[in-house]
Order: structure tokens, then C-alpha cells, then sequence
């Protein structure tokens, strides 16, 4: 016989089922609004007057599309901060991530100006990093996530200087090229400094053979930074030598640091590159600029000047041929060509192409793109969320009805559905076990009666379960009217 408990036990299991349902649904579109920023805090110490403090705040978010997010300052620093690109330097307050992957990443510059007249004192305010409205799926939440990162400084008014080199790093070169030195700065002062080096070559002997004096660009206060310089050594004979690079800014000693490198004859060393991609950046239409961007990888042991040589055809037919202009990328490291096209006749363009690195060639690759006449709207599609022939995005007016995201509809569809079919399958199982209970029906021991056991349970359990049925029809038809009738103008539904 069944149970009490074993009914109660099955009637809690359906619920939490129809729970977890239900907040699968709800996490799985609150992951998709999500943001992060790193850090969650900044601390200016020692700031002084009239100097510039600079910062990185990294920027996250799970949407499947490119997202923008607007940066905005509150509280006693609110006029001193501002927020810059960190490529160009450019002041901004509104930075775009695009979608790269399930944790996207971007990231923009901080500034503190210290004014001349501040007065001594510690201060505190807050950044707000939030998501702009309208860059996103109408009806979802994403277009109003945000986070904030608290700012603390401490302004003294007192001049100080530090500062250390931290590294410094050269690598092998043949004779005729320039010897590259990387370095690596802190600037712990609270004052801008601008560093000078003096680089002393000796040989195997230990004997001075070149000296040379080199100024890099100022550094900020509080920041840590790479910088690089060329020295020419065309002087020095083939073989190994040594490099002593002592740093200092006034009377401030940044240290020392050594590098050892060796000088081959021209030919010595290997020279291998490869294309990694070749990618259309903007949305051209007919008239219109088209701007190609080429990844290339120097794999090689030396300095390489990589340039992108190329035929455009358009609907099939030869239009132009292209070369770029010479780019400088050194060992290990990755290039991007700037490749510009002239798109002054709507069609569908390919351009093939490689990449000459010091009398070699990397393998060809091939993009196609398509250029349309025009960036006009097709009739039908609401404004503001509508792709051009060639991917653009072409923008709202204002005057159009904002477009609105099926996807949302549809999930509550399903999530209706998948209700009803919890409610019947906890009716039916709870409706079977009280008759089982009611009626003391208990499995037979007789295998040869269990023909007859069935018949005598479903003429038991028969007009239950149709009933419930019924029930359950009319349940679903109910939701089913109340999904499908017509809203009202204030939003409201008719009755």
C-alpha cells in the first residue's frame, strides 16, 4: 500500500522540479546582464599639486553582443577624474567591449588632475561603471547593470621623488641593425619624471668599446611603465658584448641593470612569419572607404618589415592591386597592417593577399565582403536594430516604434508550457496514489493475476483520471486566452 509519506514525498519532488525550472530560466538571463570591473578600489597616495595620476579599470560582461558602458564620478574627486582611451588618449565616457568569447574584456583609462589650488586632505569618491540603455535587446534587463569602484587620495602638497628600473632586456641582432633595449620603470614619486640612461658597451675583454646617452618619454606619477630606445652599433665588430644601463632623473639614482647580446653576420638569422587573420573593421557602402585589418606574427629570431601586398576583385573581375605601407615587427611579436580600399562601386569584393617580411612570404589568405548602394532601412524592420548589406548597424531616428525582442515572448510560452506539464504530472501521480490508497489495492504476489489487477485499477482509478483531465484541459485553455488577448493602449490587458 502507498503511503502518506511516500505521497507527500512525490508531490514536494515535482514542486522543486518546477523550481529549478524556473530558476535555470531566471539565471540563465541574469548570466547573460552580468558585469565585472577590476579593481574595486583605488588609492592615491602623496598626491601633489598640479600633477596628473593615471589608473586602468578593466571592464567585464557576459552578453553575447558587443556591450557599451558609460564611466561617471561622484563625491569630492568628481572634477578632478576623467576617463581616457587607452590607445589614443583620448578622453571619453562611454567605452564599447565587444563579444569575444564568454567573459569578455575591455578595459579604459583613469585620470586624477590634481588642481594647484587643492587643499591638503584625504578625499573620497566613487566611479560608476554602468551598462547604456538601448545597446541591448529591448526588455532586457543588461541596459541598466552597473558597478561601482570607490577612489581614495591623499593630497600632501610635498614634492616627492622615487623612482627604480626594474629591467632592462636586449636581444641578438646582425650587423647593419640598431641594438633594441626594452626596459621596465616604476615612477613611485608622486611627481612626473623623465629619465635619462647611460648605456656603456664592453666586449669580451671587458673593455669599453661604446658609450651612448638616452632620454625616454616622462612617466607619471605612481605608474609603472615599459619603455624602449635604439642605439646604433655599427661601429662594433662581430661577437659577443655587454651592455651596463644606469637610469637617473635629477639627482634621483633609478639603478642599473645588464644585458648581454651578441652581434652575427647579416643572413644568421632565421626569418619566419605567419598570416594570423585578415578582418573588414568598419561597414562601407558604395563611395565609402573600406578598412582591412591584417594580423601578422613575426616568428622569426630578428626584426622584420612586414608589408601586405594584395588584388581586390569585385563581382569576379580584377579591380586593383594593393601594397601597404612597411610595418616594423620584432621578434616574437605581433603586427596589425593597416590595409585601405577603395569602395566606390557597390558589389561583392574579395581581396587576396600575403604578407613580404625581408624577402620572404607568408601563406595567401582571402576575405569577401559585400558593399551596398545604400545604408537604407528595409521596409518592415524596426529602426535602430537593423543590418545593412554589409553588417552596418543602421541608427533609430526616433520617430520609429522600438523595436521589440521576440525571444522574450516566446520564453514565456515555453515557460507556460513546461508548467502545465508539471501540474499534470503531479495531479496524475497524486490522483493514482489516493486511489491506490483509498481502495488497499496492494501489488499481487501471483504473477498470473496481474492482468487482473490492472483491469480492477483502471475501472477504479478510470473516472478520477478523466476528470482530472478535463481539468487540466480546461486549465491550459485558460492560460492559453489569457496569453492571446489583445493589450490595451495603456498597456493594459482587455478583458
Amino acid at each position: 500500500m502507498v503511503s502518506t509519506q511516500t505521497l507527500r514525498t512525490t508531490g514536494l519532488l515535482s514542486i522543486v522540479a518546477a523550481l529549478l525550472l524556473i530558476s535555470f530560466q531566471a539565471s540563465t538571463a541574469a548570466r547573460a546582464d552580468s558585469i565585472g570591473i577590476a579593481p574595486t578600489s583605488f588609492d592615491f597616495e602623496n598626491l601633489a599639486r598640479g600633477q596628473e595620476y593615471a589608473r586602468t579599470i578593466n571592464v567585464f560582461h557576459d552578453s553575447e553582443e558587443a556591450r557599451s558602458f558609460q564611466f561617471s564620478a561622484t563625491g569630492e574627486l568628481a572634477e578632478w577624474i576623467s576617463f581616457f582611451n587607452i590607445e589614443t588618449g583620448e578622453t571619453i565616457e562611454i567605452l564599447e567591449v565587444p563579444h569575444t568569447g564568454l567573459r569578455s574584456k575591455g578595459a579604459v583609462g583613469l585620470k586624477i588632475t590634481v588642481p594647484e589650488d587643492a587643499a591638503n586632505g584625504f578625499y573620497d569618491s566613487a566611479i560608476r561603471v554602468s551598462g547604456v540603455a538601448g545597446d541591448v535587446a529591448a526588455g532586457s534587463s543588461a541596459a541598466t547593470v552597473g558597478a561601482s569602484i570607490r577612489v581614495f587620495a591623499d593630497v600632501t602638497g610635498d614634492q616627492v621623488l622615487g623612482g627604480s628600473l626594474l629591467d632592462a632586456a636586449a636581444i641578438s641582432i646582425e650587423t647593419g641593425f640598431p641594438l633594441r633595449v626594452d626596459l621596465r620603470l616604476e615612477n613611485s614619486g608622486n611627481v612626473k619624471i623623465t629619465p635619462t640612461f647611460e648605456i656603456v658597451i664592453t666586449d669580451e675583454a671587458d673593455e669599453e668599446v661604446a658609450r651612448h646617452n638616452v632620454t625616454v618619454e616622462s612617466i607619471g606619477p605612481q605608474e609603472l611603465a615599459s619603455r624602449e630606445f635604439e642605439i646604433d652599433v655599427d661601429q662594433l665588430r662581430l661577437g659577443d658584448f655587454t651592455a651596463r644601463v644606469t637610469g637617473s632623473f635629477l639627482d634621483l639614482d633609478l639603478g642599473s641593470s645588464t644585458v648581454r647580446f651578441t652581434i652575427f653576420e647579416r643572413g644568421t638569422l632565421t626569418r619566419s612569419g605567419t598570416l594570423k587573420g585578415i578582418s573588414l573593421t568598419n561597414d562601407p557602402i558604395a563611395g565609402e572607404i573600406a578598412r582591412i585589418l591584417v594580423e601578422f606574427q613575426n616568428t622569426g629570431e630578428i626584426e622584420a618589415n612586414a608589408v601586405f601586398v594584395g588584388e581586390i576583385t569585385r563581382d569576379g573581375q580584377l579591380v586593383d592591386v594593393i601594397t601597404s605601407l612597411p610595418q616594423l615587427v620584432q621578434a616574437g611579436q605581433f603586427g596589425e597592417i593597416d590595409v585601405f580600399v577603395d569602395a566606390d562601386v557597390a558589389g561583392d569584393y574579395t581581396i587576396t593577399g600575403k604578407v613580404n617580411f625581408d624577402g620572404k612570404e607568408s601563406q595567401p589568405v582571402e576575405i569577401n565582403f559585400n558593399v551596398p548602394a545604400t545604408r537604407d532601412v528595409p521596409a518592415g524592420d524596426a529602426g535602430g536594430q537593423t543590418t545593412g548589406g554589409s553588417g552596418a548597424q543602421v541608427p533609430a531616428t526616433g520617430d520609429e516604434e522600438p523595436s521589440v525582442d521576440s525571444g522574450s515572448g516566446s520564453g514565456v510560452v515555453i515557460l507556460v508550457i513546461v508548467l502545465i506539464v508539471v501540474v499534470v504530472l503531479v495531479t496524475g501521480f497524486g490522483i493514482a496514489g489516493y486511489i491506490a490508497y483509498r481502495y488497499g489495492w496492494q501489488p499481487p504476489t501471483d504473477l498470473s493475476g496481474v492482468k487482473q489487477s490492472a483491469i480492477k485499477l483502471r475501472e477504479a482509478a478510470g473516472p478520477k483520471l478523466r476528470q482530472a483531465g478535463q481539468r487540466t484541459k480546461q486549465t491550459g485553455a485558460r492560460i492559453r486566452r489569457s496569453i492571446s488577448r489583445p493589450k490595451s493602449t495603456d498597456g493594459s490587458t482587455q478583458l
